[in-house]
């Protein structure tokens, strides 16, 4: 009994340490900061493992009487404290930051520390039995199905939503698209010469521009707007706009965005690209392949007219 309730006590902080580390790489996508967080994490736990074992003789968290029951120790609440603390930074970690998050990841991040918080306050109700671990195992599932979601639904090299998440959410946005009110916008940005970065600067640069055009594009971009890789070096953005007034105000911000990126001279190459961009019609009542057929032809206009541009500027 006093070794079981020493085991318990003893790991009661590490699920959350890691939790707290988990989600801040999930924001800010810094391998060091998470080493160093990991590093902070285990000091963390150390001391709190050094408290308990010199408690255990007073019995300040919890003792086991002559009986053999358990009982809650006078401090027993620093116990609670200190479980509960990086849940609580997380959660406001998650809530700071919600704009570096996906929808779906930022409601997983909330719900997770309910079914801990919850078993915590069972047990300190009903001491007799633990149940923080219960509540962790819940947790752990919601928080594997939102990584499995995540794998089956992202990109992994750009880490934006991939070509099936796609196809689903735009046959949801015309599924729900009966008026101007709920009218949509989509671009379909195709990189030009992107073969010739990969023959003269190497397969890692190519990989490094479909990175960096992912994410100069996610930052062009609002909160809520999608962003997925439609192909190799395709990419597909779907827009909660109305109008074509805003809709090319979008289309500059991105050219904005990657002619500050080319002028920056940061990289030994530069990214150019042809767009195909339109508002979804539902008066036309086009489904999903029809619409994406429709933005591809824009784009091919604009592919060739890119190229007569090119040629005239070269002759």
């Amino acid at each position: 009994n006093a070794a079981g309730n020493f085991i318990l006590f003893f790991t009661s902080p590490v699920v959350p340490c890691l939790w707290l580390t988990y989600v801040l790489h999930r924001i800010f996508h810094d391998r060091e900061k998470t080493r160093r967080l990991l590093y902070v994490s285990a000091v963390y736990c150390g001391i709190y493992a050094a408290m308990l074992a010199i408690s255990v003789p007073y019995g300040w968290f919890y003792y086991i009487d002559a009986d053999n029951y358990y009982h809650k120790g006078p401090y027993f609440i620093a116990v609670i404290i200190i479980v509960v603390a990086p849940i609580l930074i997380a959660m406001l970690s998650v809530i700071k930051n919600r704009e570096m998050i996906e929808g779906q990841h930022y409601r997983s991040f909330l719900i997770f520390p309910l079914p801990p918080m919850i078993c915590i306050v069972l047990h300190t109700m009903f001491s007799g039995f633990f149940l923080v671990w219960n509540g962790v195992v819940l947790a752990l599932l919601i928080i594997f199905l939102n990584v499995q979601d995540h794998n089956i639904y992202t990109d992994y090299l750009t880490e934006i939503y991939n070509r099936k998440k796609l196809e689903g959410y735009l046959e949801e946005k015309i599924c729900k698209s009966t008026g101007s009110s709920d009218a949509f916008a989509a671009i379909l940005l195709d990189l030009d010469n992107f073969k010739s970065i990969n023959d003269i600067y190497g397969h890692g640069a190519g990989d490094e521009a479909l990175r960096v055009s992912a994410k100069l594009l996610k930052e062009s971009l609002r909160y809520g707007d999608f962003v997925a890789r439609f192909g190799g070096d395709e990419f597909f953005c779907v827009l909660e706009i109305r109008t074509m007034k805003e809709l090319e105000d979008v289309v500059e911000r991105i050219k904005e965005q990657f002619q500050r990126f080319n002028e920056s001279n940061k990289h030994s190459y530069q990214i150019s690209f042809s767009m195909g961009y339109d508002l979804y019609d539902c008066r036309r009542q086009m489904e999903a392949d029809e619409f994406e057929k429709h933005i591809d032809d824009l784009l091919y206009k604009d592919k060739c007219l890119q190229r007569q541009i090119r040629s005239i500027q070269a002759y």
